[in-house]
């Protein structure tokens, strides 16, 4: 099994990975293994991560100005709950699974973009830090890496993933 994780997901498939010992290697993009933000926004009023935010701000932050996309992420968000979406918030804002980066002894691609604007290098940085043998990869892209640029991410994972199997 090779996991692909964007975002959020990313802690999702270390954890995940940290289980179960059919994962040979693990994609990360536009990820985090801790707290990605300043912790100051953990304490915003949950009420204020109870809505989508608006459609400029997701073209802004997460799709470097692809208004399509943009508007495409904010029909799938007002599918979710309030309480889901003020979940979700709460949990990036603390999350930490460094212990299980570092117990994590597979092969490891991140593709990171470099105008993201959501998940800052520092982010890829510090996971580097704690895990050297992890690949680092810079795409143009914005936050939403694997739907803007899709064939110059995959050309990455498949090379990855072929390198891998040696």
């Amino acid at each position: 099994v090779v996991l692909i994780a964007e975002s959020f997901s990313g802690p999702l498939a270390l954890l995940v990975a940290d289980r179960c010992p059919r994962v040979v290697s693990i994609v990360l993009s536009a990820t985090f293994v801790e707290r990605p933000l300043p912790g100051f926004l953990a304490h915003v009023p949950v009420l204020l991560w109870r809505h989508p935010p608006p459609i400029a701000l997701i073209s802004l932050v997460l799709t470097g100005g692809d208004r399509v996309l943009a508007h495409e992420i904010r029909r799938t968000l007002d599918t979710v709950s309030g309480n889901v979406l003020a979940s979700r918030a709460r949990t990036a804002l603390n999350v930490d699974v460094r212990a299980a980066l570092e117990r994590y002894a597979r092969p490891m691609l991140y593709l990171r973009g470099t105008r993201d604007r959501l998940i800052r290098a520092r982010c890829a940085e510090r996971l580097h830090a704690l895990k050297p043998s992890a690949r680092i990869v810079d795409i143009e892209a914005p936050h939403m890496l694997l739907q803007c640029r899709p064939a110059g991410a995959w050309a990455w994972i498949t090379s990855f993933i072929e390198r891998s199997g040696d």
